[in-house]
């Protein structure tokens, strides 16, 4: 049976990350839009961690194989939970927690975070293809 590049873990790991990356970055660009709401409190991911990726990595499928013409097991997509942000700093009058410069500096690590990923599943991809020629 073939296997697959979804199938190593050092890619799933990075996909996850990318995951989380695209999802936090579109919980943080709805404080930016909401920046001007009454009452709006911003909301974030919980950080993740290399060593989480690392440690649900190595839990593995619950699902076995009972037969070896059948298909791995795999888990579904995995979904972030959003919460409310710590405390901010600074509320304006109308009751609005969103910082603008705070969740642009969350938003520029972010991509940095996706870059790292997206960099680490190419560098893995590249030496991969030339190990197969």
């Amino acid at each position: 049976m073939p296997l697959g590049l979804k199938n190593l873990e050092l890619f799933q790991m990075a996909k996850s990350k990318m995951e989380w990356a695209a999802q936090r970055t579109e919980v943080l660009s709805q404080n930016i839009a909401n920046a001007d709401t009454p009452d709006y409190k911003p909301r974030d991911l919980e950080k993740q961690s290399f060593q989480e990726l690392a440690r649900r990595q190595a839990e593995g499928p619950t699902l076995e194989r009972t037969s070896p013409l059948h298909l791995e097991p795999t888990r579904p997509p995995q979904a972030f939970d959003s919460k409310e942000e710590d405390p901010p700093y600074e509320t304006s009058p109308d009751g609005n927690a969103v910082v603008l410069e705070e969740q642009m500096v969350k938003v520029n690590n972010t991509r940095g975070a996706f870059g790292k990923a997206s960099d680490l599943y190419m560098k893995q991809k590249s030496m991969i293809m030339t190990a197969l020629k």
